[in-house]
């Protein structure tokens, strides 16, 4: 019974100290809305009130939004019993169109939690620029609102489609024309061959492997943009990873890939004491056969005995060798490369590792 009074006690006491936190200020209004407000009239400006409801006097040591574009205009300022202080806020809604809603912290010393009132509106966006909206000036009169199509994982028998948007902003027709500089022999494109002035268009690039693709691994693509038979400022760029197609992977009967490092450090080493070499092994946790579908390093200077096609069952272990022999004969300086392994895990099937080293002078 006294154990129970104690408990009883105890919360009470908890309850009293919250409630007598929660009773110090009392805000006015208890949230601050800005309504609608016009992105295009620049900073808005509503003001909210802190009494002191306490016998004693509390200053307010500071006040903290969750961004820069929220500011309370406020200096440390000490509130008489029964007294209220004014705070300016202010709102930037320059390139923030549509709704807002964050919390604003008030610190009082002697308390270790802050208080918090709700800043909220709505921001109705001003029309956008040419240059805003198309930020790329590729010259020639073309601007684009992107210069890379990013894709992520392709998968084997199915359709996806990535869009960059150009407008025309000359006074005369537009003759465009894509090269290819780099290609991964997946990839379509269409392209409009004529752009009247003033007009916006989309450049539409598709990658669909058949479902009895061996593509595997990193598909790069770039072109060359010429406007009117002059090259322009910029090139464009697509990048996507053939993966195999997991819908027709069972959710629990699948691979798993674990690796035991995700960066390798040979350290600082000395050019003479070559080749360098670090062990990396993979581990199928999954319940089928790991196929090891694609192996790639940025640098020619590292070779990997995992290959393509290596298969590693239910709950086995793989090791293999990464070797760093560069193919310069004294290398200087930071080593930097990346080695990436695409396999049949439908979770994760692709992964990076960072390999780095450093050559003493």
């Amino acid at each position: 019974m006294r154990h129970t009074f104690i408990i009883i006690l105890m919360a009470l006491i908890t309850l009293t100290t919250v409630s007598a936190q929660e009773c110090v200020v009392r805000f006015e209004p208890e949230r601050v809305d800005f309504g609608h407000i016009n992105e295009s009239d620049g900073i808005a400006t509503r003001s909210f009130t802190i009494t002191n409801t306490t016998a004693n006097d509390i200053i307010i040591s500071e006040i903290v939004s969750t961004c820069d574009c929220t500011v309370a205009d406020y200096k440390d300022v000490t509130i008489a019993p029964k007294q209220s202080f004014e705070v300016k806020v202010s709102y930037n809604p320059l390139n923030r169109p549509g709704r807002f809603d964050r919390p604003l912290f008030i610190f009082i010393e002697g308390h270790n939690e802050p208080f918090e009132i709700e800043i909220m509106g709505r921001v109705t966006p001003r029309e956008r620029t040419v240059e805003e909206i198309y930020f790329y000036d590729m010259g020639h009169g073309l601007r684009l609102d992107n210069t890379f199509a990013g894709f992520s994982y392709i998968e084997h028998g199915k359709h996806y489609e990535e869009r960059i948007a150009l407008y025309n902003n000359s006074e005369r027709m537009m003759r465009l024309r894509l090269k290819h500089i780099a290609r991964s022999g997946a990839i379509k494109v269409k392209c409009p061959k004529r752009v009247a002035p003033h007009t916006s268009a989309d450049i539409k690039f598709y990658y669909e492997l058949p479902s009895t693709s061996r593509c595997y691994g990193s598909l790069d693509d770039k072109f060359e943009v010429r406007a009117n038979g002059k090259i322009c400022t910029y090139t464009i760029s697509a990048h996507g990873i053939a993966v195999d197609n997991f819908d027709f992977y069972d959710d629990i009967l699948s691979p798993r890939a674990e690796y035991s490092k995700k960066n390798i450090k040979f350290g600082d080493v000395n050019s003479e004491a070559l080749p360098l070499s670090a062990t990396l092994t993979i581990t199928n946790s999954g319940e089928a056969p790991l196929i090891i579908r694609d192996v790639r390093c940025t640098s020619a200077d590292v070779e990997c005995t995992l290959h393509e096609g290596t298969t590693i069952e239910p709950g086995a272990t793989l090791a293999t060798d990464v070797v760093l022999t560069p193919k310069r004969s004294r290398p200087k300086g930071a080593f930097s490369a990346q080695l990436a392994i695409v396999t049949n895990d439908p979770i994760a099937p692709y992964q990076v590792i960072t390999l780095k080293a450093h050559f003493k002078e």
